[in-house]
């Protein structure tokens, strides 16, 4: 789908990389469906004159290099709601490398040119410890400490001391995941793995690499074969690389890029000195109620947001889940009645297929970042049933035997079969909520009653207790 071969009615809708390919540099770790709609989005929205263009890299599979190389690096970003669709086909992801081709990605990094890494690789990417530092046994674990670098802290590491050695100049690190202060986070992450395998590596950063904690925000289902179908007979072509996302978008960044980047403000970012109130709004109140969603809703069948939302009982949950996050987000700036409003119309949107079970992926770390900082703000004998509930459906599915992809996997599976399961699964999540009083007697309860699959009764009440 080069732009030598698009036929005419396509060719229109091109951005001005149809002609000329973009220079390459921004460099991306994490080529998934989010990236296509977000920040190559956003990119080829504010750099019209084609100067900003980007080179990512898959994360565990690499299969999307594959679809995107075969399209030259065009793809449709398909926006869909209830008033229709519309449709961009955009050409800035000018290369699209397998994660695990390293030599690409130090070529790329030794380039003068090259001004900014982004990364959207999850929560579970970074294996970190419980403190938010690197936890080196789980790299080791990984593998990486040796050749292949399976983390994207890893390869990280190893293409900037392939920069650091060809004498580049400094750039911005920029994550766009959902982890708090996500900036400051990644920046403890790779510089404590330089500190373990490459100790001049680690001095360098601190002298060359900036790092931007930002917030992101555009609901990006998995792409269907339906999808791909539905964009073809529309408008006359295939596109296996399309991804399919909602009209809204949003990007708040704070930090330094002293290498330059795109004016990504003219495509409607967001730039301020300290992005935590817009963190936290949307972690708590879009990411939370997305996953009480995942962990409470499928158990009566739903497998959307959509469909989950509107459900009456169902949505009045995750109205008192606002409520619970509301009366811990004081902030008159952040607007929480017109926030509510928006998120629920997109909850709402029947056109975006938000499946619960791709939610559902990495629980046990959503969990730690979107539900339990909120309970760490509560007073501990007042915190709402609200925001137990993720946390109940989650501990109720896992004991009934469902099992949703999981970095923590071992963990969760030795927690399942302890005496008392309840108070050790709550544990993997944070060890501190078994100390809150009344919680592992609440949470016990409430997997009792709000876990249709588990007979009433059938969770043991451990004897020594922890309420």
């Amino acid at each position: 789908m080069a732009g030598a071969r698009l036929d005419a009615r396509v060719a229109a809708a091109v951005d001005a990389t149809a002609t000329r390919r973009p220079p390459v540099r921004i460099v991306h770790l994490g080529l998934g469906a989010f990236h296509r709609s977000h920040q190559v989005w956003f990119t080829a929205r504010a750099d019209p004159a084609g100067e900003w263009g980007i080179a990512s890299f898959t994360g565990r599979s690499p299969r999307a290099a594959r679809a995107v190389a075969e399209q030259d690096g065009f793809y449709t970003v398909v926006e869909r709601s209830g008033a229709g669709e519309d449709h961009r086909l955009v050409g800035h992801l000018v290369a699209a490398h397998d994660g695990a081709d390293l030599d690409a990605l130090g070529r790329l990094l030794e380039r003068p040119e090259v001004a900014i890494v982004t990364l959207t690789v999850t929560e579970a990417g970074y294996r970190l410890g419980p403190d938010g530092h690197a936890d080196i046994d789980r790299w080791r674990s990984a593998g990486d400490t040796a050749p292949e670098l399976s983390t994207a802290v890893a390869r990280l590491a190893y293409g900037l001391e392939r920069r650091r050695r060809a004498g580049g100049p400094a750039l911005a690190v920029v994550p766009c995941d959902n982890i708090p202060d996500n900036g400051a986070v990644v920046e403890r992450a790779l510089r404590g793995f330089a500190e373990e395998v490459a100790p001049d590596l680690a001095g360098w950063i601190a002298g060359h690499v900036s790092f931007v904690s930002t917030v992101v925000d555009r609901i990006t289902p998995a792409t269907t074969s339906d999808d791909i179908a539905a964009l073809r007979e529309t408008v006359g072509y295939e596109d296996r690389a399309m991804v399919v996302t909602e009209p809204f978008a949003e990007w708040t960044l704070a930090g330094d890029f002293p290498a330059g980047r795109p004016r990504w403000e003219d495509a409607g970012a967001r730039f301020v000195t300290d992005v935590g109130a817009f963190e936290r709004r949307k972690l708590w109140m879009l990411n939370g109620a997305h996953t009480l969603l995942a962990t409470t809703a499928r158990v009566h069948g739903h497998e959307s947001v959509a469909t989950a939302f509107a459900d009456a009982e169902v949505r009045t949950r995750v109205e008192e889940y606002w409520d619970a996050v509301s009366a811990v987000l004081p902030d008159p700036a952040l607007d929480l009645p017109n926030y509510r409003r928006a998120l629920a119309a997109r909850f709402a949107n029947s056109r975006i297929e938000h499946r619960l079970d791709q939610i559902a992926a990495e629980t046990a770390a959503k969990l730690r970042i979107r539900t339990v900082a909120v309970i760490a703000r509560c007073r501990p004998d007042d915190v709402p049933d609200a925001l137990l509930l993720p946390l109940a459906g989650w501990i109720g599915g896992v004991l009934s035997g469902r099992r949703d992809p999981d970095a923590e996997t071992a963990a969760i599976e030795d927690a399942a079969r302890a005496d008392d399961p309840v108070a050790a699964l709550l544990a993997v999540v944070d060890d501190g909520l078994i100390g809150i009083p009344g919680v592992v007697a609440r949470v016990r309860a409430l997997v009792d009653t709000d876990t249709p699959q588990r007979p009433t009764g059938a969770i043991p009440a451990h004897p020594g207790g922890h309420s």
